[in-house]
């Protein structure tokens, strides 16, 4: 190796081209990395040497060694003599590969910027920021890589060698690529930004969205009770569904607000502010709508199932006071029969005090019958066991006062 390092140094005093020497330093790179993988090996033949000489104490081993070593360092020198030799091609190398590196990353850049992403939704944004300057952005290029390149190239345009020119060159051309990409880069990262914001705003508004539609979906039940109890369940309900609508309502009040401030800026995408405000606006007068229809039918089947009710009573009042009529002693004194009297006169009383309250049942079906003709047997069978239970509680009563 010692020999090929030599003739290389030979070769290397013929050159005059830096087309030449770059050749020359590609060898030399792997003269080096064959260097640097033999180093290793070196060190423990020379330790084992070490080991077998203070086991036998062979001067011979030693003797070996020693050679070995002195050839190793002679090799080592010659090396660093050669790579000295060649800095101005290691340094020329070490600029072109650096301005190959930012011309690609800057042509990556150009080409988001070209393309102009805003981002679909807001984690597309996020994405593209990262991928501008976050976790997945590409972070070997930085204004220190641009220093260093500018750095190296004034150290090989003062040394006035042949590539001299093309240097310069480069350098002019990488700055200029810099500097323009700067500016540009910086409007797209404002321009990201203020995405991001519009973003946000929509991810908002479409939570809201789906609050509302998760209401208009309970508001369009079918279920309006099976009896007064349940109807008044879901009245309590309806009242809570609406006090949520109110909540709702303030959300979409802020929400306006919102847009207003970001479309006072003139962000990129305003175009999708208007139209989730639109959407908005189209769910929320969809829920008011549900909610008013709810409203009504469960305002019918209040009044439908609150009429049965009262018809149950009715019936349960006029079951237990004919119970009363029909279950008693017969009277064994006088005094007992004027009592008897006297309790039946009370429940003729009873009765008769109940005539506006069945009147008012009366007209309350009637008016059912016009408002939910579609209940009209439902309701005309109710009234017609009211007046059977009312014209036996009157009979019972008479027969009772004829016995």
């Amino acid at each position: 190796m010692l020999f090929r390092i030599r003739l290389e140094k030979e070769r290397q005093g013929q050159c005059t081209s830096i087309e030449d020497k770059m050749k020359r330093l590609q060898k030399h790179q792997a003269l080096e990395a064959e260097l640097a993988a033999n180093r290793k090996r070196i060190d423990q033949v020379l330790q084992r040497g070490k080991e077998l000489h203070a086991k036998h104490r062979d001067a011979g081993i030693t003797s070996r060694c020693d050679g070995l070593y002195s050839r190793w360092m002679a090799l080592v020198d010659a090396c660093a003599e050669q790579s000295r030799a060649l800095e101005e091609a290691r340094d020329l190398l070490t600029f072109r590969q650096l301005v190959e590196r930012v011309l690609s990353w800057a042509h990556e850049r150009e080409l988001m910027v070209t393309a102009g992403e805003m981002g679909r939704d807001l984690e597309h944004c996020k994405l593209l920021i990262d991928r501008l300057d976050g976790t997945k952005a590409d972070s070997s290029v930085d204004e220190q890589t641009l220093e260093q390149i500018n750095r190296l190239g004034e150290k090989l345009i003062g040394q006035g060698r042949t590539s001299r020119e093309e240097v310069q060159q480069q350098q002019q051309n990488l700055n200029h690529t810099w500097n323009a990409l700067h500016g540009k880069l910086a409007a797209y990262r404002r321009e990201l930004a203020a995405a991001l914001e519009v973003h946000a705003f929509n991810r908002d508004v479409d939570d809201t969205n789906e609050r509302i539609h998760e209401k208009i979906a309970a508001m369009r039940s079918d279920d309006y009770g099976r009896d007064f109890a349940t109807v008044d369940a879901l009245l309590r309900k309806q009242t809570a569904l609406e006090r949520d609508m109110s909540a709702i309502h303030q959300k979409l009040i802020a929400h306006d607000k919102d847009a207003q401030n970001i479309l006072a800026k003139k962000p990129p995408l305003k175009h999708t502010i208007l139209d989730s405000l639109k959407k908005l606006e189209e769910s929320w007068k969809e829920l008011s709508q549900a909610a008013e229809l709810r409203n009504e039918n469960l305002d019918k089947s209040y009044k439908l199932h609150k009429y049965i009710d009262q018809v149950k009573k009715a019936e349960q009042w006029a079951a237990q006071l004919r119970n009363k009529m029909t279950s008693y002693q017969q009277p064994k004194t006088s005094a007992e029969a004027e009592q008897l009297i006297a309790q039946h006169a009370e429940r003729r009383a009873e009765i008769d005090g109940r005539q506006d309250e069945l009147h008012v049942l009366h007209e309350e079906g009637q008016r059912l019958i016009a408002e939910q003709p579609e209940h009209k047997p439902e309701v005309q069978r109710a009234h017609k066991r009211v007046q059977n239970s009312e014209h036996q509680l009157r009979q019972t009563w008479e027969a009772e006062k004829a016995s």
